[in-house]
């Protein structure tokens, strides 16, 4: 394992899309198995941690919530249709989706704005989506990855709590925040 990668990418934060290219091909080397066993001595959880996340680009989020996931269950994953595409930034979380694939419950909703959809049904997607995510039992979404949107749309989904990944040079930890 390389440790040094670990912390610059997993436990520190980095934009720098070559590193974190680096960083998912250890984790590529390491394995499933080996790769979460190494996370969760570099994460942890506040309070209970989360059984959905939202992913955006940063494939870290993903590692560090199924570290923390008991063993036989699936995290529920909710992404953006550009991660989904593995299309530009995207493109390293897809990598690392398809790393974790059979682990995983896939759902995908627009996170963003754009010209064809306002504000108000970017967080009625994302809600309709979280509604599913909720009815299937999940009660703890992690909104790291999401735009400014999702916690709006977590809220209206039922979510009551949320947490915030957030490397500390040392740990990638899940703060709690309940709404």
């Amino acid at each position: 394992m390389r440790k040094d990668i670990w912390l610059k990418v997993f436990c520190s934060y980095t934009k720098d899309r070559s590193d974190v290219k680096a960083w998912l091909d250890e984790v590529e080397a390491l394995g499933q198995e080996r790769a979460i066993e190494v996370a969760r001595k570099l994460t942890e959880a506040r309070g209970r941690p989360p059984d959905a996340i939202t992913l955006g680009f940063s494939p870290q989020v993903l590692v560090g919530a199924l570290a923390l996931l008991p063993p036989g269950r699936r995290l529920y994953v909710i992404t953006s249709p550009e991660v989904a595409a593995g299309k530009g930034p995207g493109a390293l979380s897809k990598r690392a989706l398809d790393l974790f694939a059979d682990q995983v419950e896939l759902l995908v909703a627009p996170f963003a704005p754009s010209q064809e959809k306002m504000p108000s049904e970017v967080v009625e997607a994302l809600a309709e989506a979280l509604r599913r995510v909720r009815q299937a039992g999940a009660e703890v979404l992690d909104v790291s990855g999401g735009t400014q949107l999702v916690p709006l749309a977590a809220v209206r989904a039922g979510f009551r709590m949320l947490t915030y990944a957030y490397p500390t040079g040392q740990k990638l930890v899940f703060y709690p925040f309940e709404v």
